[in-house]
């Protein structure tokens, strides 16, 4: 080993020349020294690298998204500056697009908070409103349906659907539920905040009418309830492909003569059906029904499944007594 300032021979382990006295192994000396500043600079850009991929995750809990995306800023500015650029620049823009997911994150969660929108809030609205349904049917009433005849599930569907219809004109809250039991049938109506005497009017006995000249001095009582033997739905299918929906009715003996000859008096003019003194459809006499057979229109299945329930009810020759 020879000195590079006198080029005398020196120890291969000396520091300093024996001859001149300089300082040997100078490109060692820079190079220790300055290795300790880049790998200082490359860790802090590291370390703004592996913060914005954590913030790519952690964006969905904000309170982990906004430290975390933020200190990535952090250190990526001071990495660019370090001279470390590649690996800061994209720890700055990972950290960027995650501060921007968790702030949008943050307000739609503070929207949803404050609309009552968050799961646990809609659970504690559903046990309210259980609790609450609750309380109102603990304060219901039941009734026994009887009937001479033995009621099928369609018919039974006809009982509630009307004694929904009749409850609602009280509340809007009105529950109609049945039950089965025993070969019995059962209703419990539930009216939160209304009187007793409207369980009397929901429970009264069908009142149906078909009325010629209705709401006029002249008007008059054709068949009622006790003439319908019964009631069906059906569909027809025109050769325009456009659908028609029609209550079928039947009517007994007694009623056919009569409807007869009401319908002989009204043609081209309305008879009304009147359920509970309310008009609920009344449709124009086409021609004379001698055959007890009549027939409504409807434009949907819904319409018509209704009227066929409200004449059911009628038909059915039911009362309702209280059990207590």
């Amino acid at each position: 080993m020879f000195c590079m300032h006198c080029g005398a021979e020196a120890d291969e382990h000396a520091v300093f020349c024996s001859k001149c006295g300089q300082r040997l192994h100078t490109d060692l000396e820079h190079h220790e020294i300055s290795a300790e500043p880049g790998v200082a600079q490359n860790g802090i850009a590291v370390a703004s690298l592996v913060l914005g991929c954590v913030g790519i995750l952690a964006w969905l809990i904000p309170l982990f998204g906004f430290p975390i995306t933020i200190l990535g800023l952090v250190f990526g500015i001071i990495g660019v500056k370090k001279g470390g650029k590649g690996i800061a620049i994209t720890g700055i823009v990972l950290s960027t697009i995650t501060l921007l997911f968790t702030t949008v994150n943050s307000a739609i969660g503070f929207y949803m908070g404050y609309t009552g929108q968050l799961w646990f809030q809609q659970e504690n609205d559903e046990e309210v409103k259980n609790s609450d349904f609750q309380k109102a049917m603990n304060n219901s009433k039941e009734y026994r349906v009887v009937s001479d005849t033995t009621l099928t599930q369609d018919e039974m569907d006809a009982v509630v659907y009307n004694l929904q219809r009749r409850a609602e004109e009280y509340t809007s809250e009105a529950v109609v539920l049945m039950r089965e039991r025993k070969a019995c049938w059962y209703v419990e109506i539930c009216m939160p905040g209304v009187e007793e005497s409207a369980y009397q009017s929901v429970v009264r006995d069908v009142d149906l009418k078909f009325i010629g000249g209705y709401g006029t001095e002249n008007e008059e009582i054709i068949v009622t309830n006790e003439n319908v033997q019964a009631t069906s739905v059906s569909v027809n299918e025109s050769s325009y492909g456009t659908k028609n929906f029609t209550v079928n009715i039947l009517f007994d003996e007694e009623g056919t003569r009569a409807f007869a000859i009401g319908t002989e008096k009204y043609i081209g003019q309305p008879i009304s059906i009147v359920l509970d003194g309310k008009e609920i459809s009344a449709p124009v006499v086409q021609c004379v029904i001698p055959d007890g057979k009549a027939t409504v229109s409807f434009s949907s299945y819904e319409e018509a499944d209704a009227m066929a329930s409200f004449l059911r009810m009628g038909t059915l020759g039911i009362y309702l007594e209280e059990v207590e």
